[in-house]
Parts: C-alpha cells; structure tokens; sequence
C-alpha cells in the first residue's frame, strides 16, 4: 500500500468515525418529541385553586385551596373546602396551561354554559371599588366601572378581552358582556386565563371566579362562590406565587392525579387548613350600600335575580346570570297608603316593565334573611318574586 492508498484509507476511517460520533443526535432529530412528563403544573406555581364537580354534566362542585413553599414541597391545604357551582351545563375540556391532544370528553365552545376543564393560570382580580380601598390585593386588580365590557364575539380581534368601549379605537363587536351592569356577581372576582395566549375564536370567553347570588345561583361558564369565600381568595392570591386553577371532574381528577402530581382531596380538617374566616371589606358600609347611587335593592331566587333602581336616574333588571338585562328610566311612582304598595310602572322600547314594592316581611328563600319589603317584578308576560331593602334612609 502507497502513501496515496494509506491517505485515502485514513481520511475514508475519519469519515466513518465522525459519522458514527453524529449518528446518535442524527436518530434523537428524527424522533418524535418527548412530552414533558412534570404534567401542566407550573414549578413555580405556589397557590393552587382545586374546583370538583361530579361529573362533566354537573354543576355543583367543591373548591380547595392548596399552597406550597417550593416545587420540592408537598401541597397542604389552605383552608376548609367549600361549595361552589360552575357553568349550568357542567364541563367541557378548555384551552390552558394543559394540552388538548390526549383528553376524553366534551370540549369547551362560546355559548355552551360550561366551565372550562383543565389547569389553567389566575392573573388579575376585579370589582367594583376604586382601585384605593383594594390596595391589600396582592394580584393586578382591575376596576370595572361603566362601559367595561368583555367581548364574546368570536370573529374579531377583541374576542375574550376586557376592554373599555370608549378607550377602543372603533367598536365593531356584535356581542358582549357588559360587566358593570352584573352588580352582585361582578362585585368582585379573579380573571381565568382560559383560551389565551393567543385566542382561538369560539373556543369559550369571559371566564372568571366570581361571587353567586345564592347557592342555587347559576352561570354560563364561570365558576361562582359565596361572596365571603371569593373576597377571602382575593386577598389570599399572590402574583408572585404564580396561582394556578385546576378544575375537573372527579373522575378525571382521580385519573391524572399522579401524572400530574395533584394533592389528595381526603377531607381536610379544621387542624389541616388554616381555617381562614373572610378577609373584612375594606369598603364602609355606606360605600357597600350607595356607592352605585342606588336607593333601593332587590334579589329573588329561581332563577337567581336583582334588581337596583334611582329615584333621580334608571331601574336596572338582571336575570340568568346578568346575560339578560334591561335598564329603564324610573317613573313617576304610584304609591297606595291603604294596601302600603309602591308601583313602578311604563312601557319603553316595546317592553311592558312594572315593579311592585309592599312594605311588609319577605324571608328570602335560601338565607333565611329577613328583609322590610316584597318585592314583584313583571317584565311582559314573565313574572319574578323576592325581597328588597333600601339604601338609603
């Protein structure tokens, strides 16, 4: 063998080697990508919300909080469960920090009045007091005040947005929810970061955690709660410990509950959470009653209903969960010493509007409360009853 032949040979030898060094990564490029076996939890993530209904057709369901000091640290319990309801059609798999590809059952749509299934981030906290009276929060807080809206409307580009409709360059949107007409529910809640980051259109919309009227209350896809246990996980919820929802139904949650390294919902006691009592109002309650300018208050139940009215400005009306709404400008009342009835009564825009106030005792059906006046709405041919109280003295 010449130098030329034993050159050639050598360089054929560096070739194959190289080749053989390359080969591993060259097989690892070519295979399929391996998933992340952690599950969707965020390590970071220091405060999870745990949301349980019975089955992906059920709305009553139970709500755990659970925090940790680290990813290495097991979740304890932060507090006693309490009850809670979501959308009135149950679940359906929603767009989170999970994935869509391997899950069984029903998947969340705009309009289908079911909360969203799966893990999902919590980034801001809203309500109607001024930002001042709510600076103990420790999430970004979100004032809802008039004309804040959120937009369901799937073909454009606002689509699952909160948004000021006179802070928008053009509004174009068919669809919307008009949240600082939704008073007791909207009071106060937590953003639900479902189908963000980016969008897909008809994916669902507007998801939130939010105060319920009563326990019978219902919801077109958030997920509702005493009004005490909201505030209390609104002053509990820390941006920095990167809160996280995980909502399912139990089965579904017995299923991924190792894979996705989720805490035991053994009933917890009193010594195990925290047992927190509700964070106090930092509003007056002057500034509870009146801060709306209301003087009188009704609600009734089944369905769950309220009605707010000025003598100097309108009556506003919210049924099904404040999807339905109407505000009308305030008569002229008719009052009837006698039978001690108080009308409010006129036709505006093709609707037939009258409300009935009597000053006598009306127990409210599911807290027991006793309240100074009965209180009957009829809008048209629909008929609602309930109690009433008034703001002002």
């Amino acid at each position: 063998m010449n130098s030329r032949q034993t050159a050639y040979l050598i360089s054929r030898l560096r070739i194959i080697l190289l080749y053989l060094m390359l080969m591993p990564w060259i097989v690892v490029s070519c295979s399929p990508v391996q998933r992340n076996s952690q599950g969707p939890l965020p390590a970071a993530s220091g405060q999870m919300i745990v949301v349980i209904s019975e089955s992906f057709d059920s709305s009553a369901a139970r709500l755990y909080c659970y925090e940790r000091e680290n990813d290495e640290d097991s979740w304890k319990p932060y507090a006693m469960p309490v009850t809670a309801i979501v959308g009135k059609k149950g679940m359906g798999w929603g767009r989170g920090l999970h994935t869509l590809e391997v899950v069984k059952g029903p998947i969340k749509r705009e309009g289908d009045g079911k909360s969203p299934a799966g893990v999902f981030s919590l980034s801001t906290a809203f309500g109607f007091a001024e930002p001042d009276e709510m600076t103990a929060l420790k999430l970004p807080y979100l004032h809802i005040r008039e004309m804040v809206e959120c937009v369901d409307d799937p073909s454009l580009d606002h689509y699952n947005t909160i948004v000021h409709r006179e802070q928008v360059e053009r509004v174009d949107w068919q669809s919307s929810e008009r949240m600082w007409r939704a008073k007791t529910w909207y009071d106060q809640g937590v953003v639900v970061d479902h189908n963000r980051h980016p969008g897909e259109p008809h994916a669902g919309s507007c998801i939130f955690l939010h105060n319920w009227v009563n326990p019978r209350d219902s919801t077109s896809g958030c997920t509702a709660l005493d009004p005490d246990h909201m505030r209390n996980i609104m002053y509990w919820l820390d941006s920095t410990q990167y809160p996280v929802l995980v909502q399912l139904p139990e089965e579904v949650y017995v299923r991924v509950k190792e894979e996705w390294e989720l805490p035991d919902l053994a009933t917890v006691t009193p010594e195990q959470g925290r047992n927190k009592q509700p964070q106090p109002d930092k509003r007056s309650k002057q500034t509870l009653e009146t801060w709306i300018g209301m003087d009188f208050r009704a609600v009734g139940n089944e369905p769950g209903w309220i009605l707010e009215l000025s003598a100097r400005d309108s009556i506003l009306f919210a049924t099904d969960y404040g999807r339905r709404t109407f505000r009308f400008e305030t008569p002229q009342p008719e009052a009837d010493p006698e039978s001690g009835k108080t009308l409010y009564r006129l036709n505006q825009g093709g609707e037939t509007f009258m409300v009935i106030i009597e000053h006598r005792p009306c127990q409210d059906s599911m807290s027991g409360q006793t309240f100074e006046f009965q209180v009957t709405v009829i809008l048209n041919e629909q008929t609602w009853t309930g109690c009433g109280k008034a703001l002002r003295e």
